[in-house]
């Protein structure tokens, strides 16, 4: 059974908070992995369909149900607002052009096909790096003793040797951006010019504590908020959590 409590959103508006008992969770997953029904299809709401979207919030001349660029993602359009926190005020930007790019890419390609890195692709790497939108050097960020979190505009190699670790050298960064498969999705899609970015590393920062808001177009308000990997913190917490 689920419980729905009415929470105040701002504005008049209201969110329904609904809380799923731990034994529905723990059920559905057993389920998914015997294959008895589609992975977290009790518990997924993303998947909907077009029709059943416009039954809800039909379409009119000025609001019509696109399936949504990969725009909407990139972390270019999200740094300023979520850097206004006084304390994270410092990011840096690169832009990667097509000469890097490539050799990423003959780099990633190698360490697929034999699991191991070309020292010549790391160091060629490495000596084409570009300097910041500041005109500041890799050596200028990794000589202050602090880790660095490295985010390309479309995605976060997280699945590069030690992903989820601080990059505290120029070396680290090329390896990470070299082994992640990540990295070379996000550079297919942007072929000719890639941005990175360095912020510094948050220890605190986890994704089982991160959540998604909802925000229908033109509205404007704040219509869901969903945690992002909502089973993260089950397997380590008591029942009644």
């Amino acid at each position: 059974m689920t419980t729905i409590i009415p929470t105040t959103a701002g504005n008049g508006r209201t969110l329904r908070l609904c809380v799923r008992p731990l034994q529905v969770v723990l059920q559905t997953v057993r389920d998914c992995e015997t294959g008895r029904i589609p992975r977290y299809l009790h518990l997924d709401t993303h998947r909907h369909t077009y029709d059943e979207i416009a039954n809800r919030i039909p379409e009119d001349p000025d609001k019509e149900h696109k399936w949504p660029s990969l725009n909407a993602s990139r972390y270019s359009h999200w740094l300023p607002s979520l850097m206004t926190d006084p304390s994270n005020l410092e990011w840096h930007l690169f832009k990667l052009k097509k000469d890097i790019i490539g050799e990423i890419k003959e780099a990633y390609r190698h360490w697929e096909y034999v699991h191991e890195l070309n020292e010549q692709h790391v160091i060629r790497v490495m000596e084409l790096f570009p300097r910041s939108a500041l005109g500041l050097s890799l050596h200028d960020f990794f000589n202050r003793g602090i880790g660095w979190f490295c985010r390309l505009d479309l995605a976060s190699p997280t699945d590069g040797i030690d992903g989820d670790l601080p990059i505290t050298s120029q070396r680290e960064l090329v390896k990470r951006l070299c082994t992640s498969g990540k990295t070379m999705d996000a550079l297919c899609i942007d072929r000719k010019k890639t941005k990175l970015f360095l912020v510094p590393f948050d220890h605190e920062m986890s994704s089982s504590f991160e959540f998604r808001a909802f925000c229908p177009p033109l509205s404007g308000h704040v219509a869901a908020i969903s945690q992002r990997r909502w089973l993260d913190p089950y397997p380590t917490a008591p029942l009644t959590s």
